[in-house]
């Protein structure tokens, strides 16, 4: 894994070197193992390197046997030995590296790249006729950003700070990004927080030439699911999942894993453990109050897979003197608890290994979450609704609405199910916004985010649209975290529930199967159950989490009302509003991640629009 930036002109472009240069300075996070420029008349491209396979020979960027092709490259492709093998047969290798390989499978047709298996964002500079490729894996593992200048100049780069170092792009806000993160606490498509920067969508690529854009998508999942044997599903889930962190135990340097004791997590270290027929080094994060959670859980995977264990506990000082630099590093509002939990534990496993697993995206391919499951049990009849009520307690809190759903089921849309979870009440006030800040969002509704989405699953079970919709919005935000906390310490992460074999296979399965007995995750607590134990198969869902909340409220208290209150100086929301949520808060009431969004953005203009940039 490392970092990229690349800078593509119509005509010679003056002091290009030092661009890349101080662009690759403020990433060099990414890539601490070296550095790699190249340079001609109308591109240039930095590598920033973290070496993970072949440590010698896998300098970048790489060019291919004639020199015409120039590659910078940031990721893992997990199955390029086969695909060395066979390239091998009519391209001449200079390396072993899994670089090398996408160079020479490009050459055979840009179609052909369909065969790379791993996670990615890659650009591919073509000499010969001054053109550039950019491409992106399939679910948004890697990041990928761009900025066209009016010019016809593009400039790319892993993360957006990058980009800003250039000193090519003028940093404005874009307020329609801004209005969806308060609404969802994401953002949608290509959209950014910075109005002149876009992302590369997954599953997309970019083509360049003579200052035009050509963008085109080459994946997305499609579902293809029936209802099929669940014994021979539970086996070909099996199968895959194996396979899956077969290929994502591929490096030339030690591997270990984020463990909370949790499904994803415990599967992961569980078969990863059997693969490599020797213990893991895992990691977990944890407070000292802490009862009965992530430390309790992961001890005990711990002491079943043998696992070298290791504990970070967490306390409310490491979490605010982090809460700036975490906006730094994710360039853009968002983060909160995970993206602090996720750092802290990140750096204590660099001690050890550069490689972590971990289990993103399970929940959203396995239906994992509550509102996946609550319109297949909607659909069932009286008679099954009422054998699988004793499901419902799985939800903890949420199990009160059982008995209502038992005899007179509700009946909303996939957009009504997605906004009751994702979209925060309080931010969907459009009193909020009749000011002069968003003055070009008048009229800005969620169903404008949702609509395009929703238009690609028309037609199929709520369930899957509903697991759709969190593939292509909710993830992304979870991957964004997970990717700059841990590069944030030089580490790399790899996420073999996204690896996109398994989840075309999750694609090919219908709600029933997914949902076995009324269990979210059936297949997988199926598998735990008969590995781990009902204990670590049945344990209520949770995911990494602190008491951010008595910590707001209390050691805390001071320092997120001070900057509350700096963000009031700035006339984006009527202060009235924002002491009205900080009183809610501070007495028992509202949603602590509500304050966390004006929190975080207050953050961002510090550091990307006053200039005020902490030194991590």
């Amino acid at each position: 894994m490392c970092g990229i930036v690349g800078i593509c002109s119509q005509s010679p472009l003056a002091g290009i070197r030092d661009k890349l240069v101080s662009a690759g300075e403020s990433i060099s996070h990414r890539g601490p193992d070296g550095e790699g420029v190249y340079l001609d008349e109308r591109c240039g491209l930095l590598h920033k390197r973290l070496s993970i396979i072949d440590l010698e020979g896998g300098k970048q960027p790489i060019s291919n046997e004639t020199g015409n092709l120039v590659l910078v490259f940031n990721g893992e492709i997990y199955n390029y030995r086969d695909l060395h093998d066979e390239l091998a047969k009519c391209h001449r290798f200079a390396t072993a590296s899994d670089s090398e390989t996408i160079l020479h499978q490009y050459e055979e047709g840009q179609e052909t790249l369909s065969r790379l298996r791993g996670m990615f964002a890659f650009a591919i500079w073509n000499k010969s006729d001054s053109s550039l490729f950019l491409m992106r894996d399939r679910v948004g593992i890697k990041p990928l950003y761009y900025s066209l200048l009016p010019d016809g100049t593009i400039v790319f780069a892993s993360e957006i700070k990058a980009i800003l170092k250039t000193g090519l792009v003028n940093v404005e806000p874009d307020k329609l990004a801004m209005r969806e993160y308060l609404a969802f606490k994401f953002s949608t498509g290509n959209r950014t927080f910075f109005k002149n920067i876009k992302s590369l969508e997954p599953g997309h690529y970019l083509r360049w030439q003579t200052g035009v854009l050509k963008i085109g998508q080459y994946w997305s999942p499609e579902y293809t699911g029936v209802r099929q044997a669940q014994p021979a599903v539970q086996e070909r889930f099996e199968h895959e999942l194996k396979e899956s962190l077969r290929y994502h135990l591929v490096s030339d340097v030690p591997v270990g894993a984020f463990l909370s004791g949790g499904l994803d997590s415990s599967a992961i270290v569980q078969i990863s453990t059997n693969t490599l027929n020797t213990p893991m080094s895992t990691y977990t994060c944890g407070t000292a109050d802490e009862k009965v959670g992530d430390l309790y859980y992961s001890r005990i995977v711990a002491k079943k897979c043998g696992s070298d264990h290791h504990e970070f506990i967490h306390n409310a000082q490491q979490f605010s003197a982090f809460m700036k630099d975490c906006i730094w590093h994710l360039d853009e509002p968002g983060g909160g608890s995970t993206a602090i939990h996720g750092y802290y534990t990140a750096k204590r496993a660099r001690q050890d290994v550069k490689v972590l697993l971990s289990g993103e995206g399970a929940d959203e391919v396995l239906a994992g979450y509550y509102h996946h499951w609550l319109p297949h049990y909607r659909g069932l009849s009286f008679p099954h609704r009422a054998l699988g009520y004793p499901k419902w307690k799985q939800f903890g809190g949420i199990a009160s609405r059982g008995k209502r759903e038992l005899v007179l089921p509700g009946s909303e849309s996939a957009e009504e199910i997605f906004t009751w979870r994702h979209v925060s009440p309080f931010f969907s006030n459009p009193e909020l916004y009749r000011n002069d800040f968003f003055r070009d969002t008048q009229g800005y509704h969620t169903s404008q985010s949702l609509e395009p989405l929703l238009a690609q699953v028309k037609g199929l079970p709520v369930t899957r649209q509903l697991m759709y919709l969190d593939l292509k919005t909710y993830l992304l935000r979870i991957l964004h975290i997970y990717d700059r906390m841990c590069m944030a310490v030089s580490l790399e992460n790899r996420v073999p529930f996204l690896d996109h074999k398994f989840v075309e296979f999750t694609y090919s399965l219908s709600p029933d199967n997914l949902l076995h007995n009324l269990d979210t995750k059936s297949m997988l607590r199926n598998y735990l159950q008969r590995t781990l134990g009902d204990e670590i198969a049945y344990r209520p869902k949770a995911g990494f989490s602190l008491p951010v909340d008595r910590w707001f409220r209390g050691d805390l208290a001071t320092e997120i009302h001070e900057v509350l209150n700096r963000f009031k100086k700035r006339g984006i929301i009527d202060p009235a509003h924002i002491d009205h949520l900080w009183q809610t808060f501070s007495t028992g009431g509202g949603d602590r991640e509500d304050l966390w969004r004006l929190v975080s953005i207050e953050y961002w203009f510090s550091i990307f629009i006053d200039g005020d940039q902490p030194k991590p």
